[in-house]
């Protein structure tokens, strides 16, 4: 009788761990970390600041953890082709070209042997606080991604389709011009889009590009709508960055 109940009970344990590893799975979207300045500085208490020693310790932890770190032109290609990623994959994303990447981001990336994607507004560069032509050019040289994050930060579901065309095309041309190769991601700002604007992003011939949350209803492997985690000053305890750098914050997030 006891045996029979041992084996009962082991079909149960291995039956339902079964379903919850499939259900653990379901809700495991890969985790696009979204960086905006990096920058000891208090800028008016915004969250979207994180402080360089934060920053160092996020990516000592990733590292330590066992995360792989892959850039995101690969996640996006596995997406376009179907392919399986690594259990731990993390993307490091940087919006708006902000100078301050490239004093106190980039050289704790550099330690670590980490790659990230800058997404750079090209009417920005050179402005005060944002990266100039020859950062973002050495960036691209040291492995750094540069995309595009449009020309002039606008509402992209607002503007006509010759002003988005413009906006996406535009900032697409310039890069190239400056770095010498192609250009293949893209940021919508504000992560605003819809489909006339994802449709435009694919027509300018970018392969991938990075939302903010585009819903639950939204494929969680859409190369041109990949979810967003915000990093920001809640993320200075790393049990906060654990949760949101684990691929499944965002599934619970959306139920």
């Amino acid at each position: 009788m006891k045996k029979k109940l041992w084996i009962v009970a082991l079909l149960w344990l291995g039956i339902n761990s079964f379903f919850l590893v499939r259900w653990v799975r379901a809700h495991y979207i890969v985790p696009v970390l979204m960086y905006h300045e990096i920058d000891a500085r208090d800028t008016q208490g915004s969250k979207l600041v994180v402080s360089p020693e934060s920053f160092r310790r996020q990516m000592e932890f990733l590292k330590l953890t066992g995360a792989k770190v892959t850039p995101m032109e690969e996640v996006v290609e596995a997406f376009h082709s179907g392919d399986s990623l690594h259990s731990r994959t993390v993307v490091l994303t940087f919006d708006d070209g902000f100078e301050n990447f490239y004093t106190n981001a980039f050289p704790t990336l550099q330690t670590h042997h980490l790659p990230a994607v800058v997404f750079v507004v090209t009417g920005w560069v050179g402005k005060n606080g944002y990266l100039t032509w020859e950062q973002i050019r050495q960036l691209d040289q040291e492995g750094i991604t540069i995309g595009s994050h449009s020309v002039t930060h606008p509402w992209l579901p607002a503007l006509s389709d010759v002003e988005l065309k413009r906006e996406l095309q535009a900032s697409k041309r310039i890069l190239e011009g400056k770095l010498g190769h192609p250009v293949d991601l893209f940021c919508y700002p504000m992560g605003a889009f819809d489909e006339r604007v994802r449709k435009a992003v694919i027509d300018a011939g970018y392969r991938g590009a990075r939302a903010t949350n585009p819903g639950k209803a939204a494929s969680n492997r859409d190369p041109y709508a990949l979810k967003r985690v915000r990093i920001s000053r809640s993320s200075d305890s790393l049990l906060t960055f654990w949760v949101e750098s684990s691929g499944y914050y965002l599934g619970f997030k959306e139920k």
